[in-house]
């Protein structure tokens, strides 16, 4: 689908779709890179942002997405928010560690995703989670009881659900 290498756009390129689109009216906006939080220009791109928000006064909201690991970047989560984030799309993916792995998703560890869900929501942005059932170990029994378990301990604000369908080839 996405391919091995991460697409991503350039703080030039963020600014000058932020500002034309405000120009025809258009404030909301989806940064689509497969995961802002590995953007190597993260950073600069936020701090423009900021910088239209807080000194140019132009008023715009976020969405983008990010990985379970994102909370672990020194200030990006607060500068997310300062920037103008609202909604931030994280790809949980499983709580199930045995899917986790046979879906290569090593990053993704169970145990960070309570801090990572409380740091978005002190910094005041909802967060969106997909969720994949039907991994070879799942039954009706453990997606029940995994739903309860997220229900319980984690605090998403909204999670949807996907079916694990493999491409052919994949």
């Amino acid at each position: 689908m996405q391919g091995r290498k991460s697409r991503r756009r350039s703080p030039d390129d963020i600014e000058k779709i932020v500002i034309e689109n405000l120009a025809q009216g258009l404030n909301r906006f989806f940064i689509t890179d497969d995961n802002f939080a590995r953007n190597k220009d993260w950073e600069p791109i936020l701090d423009r942002l900021i910088y239209l928000r807080r000194v140019r006064r132009l008023i715009f909201a976020l969405t983008i997405q990010v990985d379970t690991l994102c909370h672990r970047i020194p200030n990006f989560i607060e500068k997310c928010a300062l920037a103008g984030v609202k909604h931030c799309f994280i790809g949980l993916e499983n709580i199930n560690p045995d899917s986790l792995m046979g879906a290569r998703k090593r990053q993704n560890k169970i145990t960070e995703y309570r801090k990572m869900l409380i740091a978005w929501n002190h910094a005041g942005v909802m967060t969106y989670a997909g969720y994949i059932l039907g991994f070879p170990n799942d039954t009706v029994e453990s997606i029940l009881h995994d739903i309860d378990v997220i229900k319980r301990e984690l605090p998403i604000d909204l999670l949807e659900f996907f079916y694990l369908t493999p491409l052919p080839g994949s």
